[in-house]
């Protein structure tokens, strides 16, 4: 079952998929959501799913190929997390999903950016050359002039990790027509629209690599600092909230 498919296409991945019937009827994506976690998990769980384990493994070993250096580690959701939610789509809420094997990752731009971002606001301030710009921020990120040396890529979750990685969650926002700008101010009466939104929770392998070994070193510091940013701040949406903390 391709999640991917399923979320945005109409009869994407399952002949009597009916997505095209929550824009007439809002009220029914919590069952719809409900009945794509349970497909998803049944797939991942009983079907021979050997052919992303190959590629799983493939992947890695294309990164290790094409790179002078390279390091691994993983990273574990302690917390939900939520991933492309203000992209558009037809259910209101959305979320980033592989488009070919229908799974949530971790995009290696999303990975760089809340990288960058802790190494500017708190290791920038013990250290002026981690700010954007700077001596150290530009090895390990780069600018719009040049290069950084240091690429992330895209984290898969692991095999083992896909099966129960979705959930589905809730946000019920109490002024839907002060916040769509209708000119009617926020009042203690006004009702709760509950917005159901799927969620992610697995292991993902993330991937550094960079084509100089003269810049080897600075893998081994991009994974501290990877680390400490999605442990420290977390990864995603609503971070505020709890959102998108990890574990290494």
């Amino acid at each position: 079952m391709n999640a991917y498919l399923t979320l945005t296409k109409y009869k994407g991945s399952q002949k009597k998929s009916d997505l095209l019937k929550q824009i007439d009827n809002p009220d029914g994506k919590s069952a719809f959501f409900e009945q794509a976690i349970l497909d998803f998990g049944n797939y991942w769980g009983t079907k021979n799913v050997s052919w992303y384990k190959q590629r799983y493994a493939a992947y890695e070993g294309h990164i290790k190929s094409s790179s002078d250096t390279n390091t691994s580690f993983f990273l574990k959701s302690s917390f939900p997390l939520i991933i492309g939610q203000g992209n558009p789509s037809i259910l209101e809420t959305h979320l980033t999903l592989h488009p070919i094997y229908g799974i949530p990752y971790l995009p290696g731009s999303l990975i760089k950016g809340v990288t960058a971002h802790y190494c500017h606001q708190v290791l920038g301030k013990e250290d002026s050359k981690f700010k954007q710009g700077e001596e150290y921020a530009l090895v390990l990120f780069g600018s719009q002039e040049q290069a950084g040396a240091i690429h992330y890529h895209d984290a898969l979750p692991t095999p083992k990790s896909i099966k129960n990685c979705l959930s589905l969650d809730v946000i019920t926002p109490h002024h839907q027509s002060y916040n769509q700008g209708l000119n009617q101010a926020p009042r203690d009466d006004d009702s709760p629209v509950p917005v159901p939104f799927l969620t992610v929770k697995a292991d993902f392998r993330v991937i550094l690599s960079c084509e100089d070994l003269a810049y080897a070193e600075w893998l081994n510091i991009a994974q501290k600092i990877v680390s400490h940013a999605v442990t420290e701040m977390g990864i995603g949406g609503k971070t505020n909230a709890g959102y998108g903390k990890m574990e290494v």
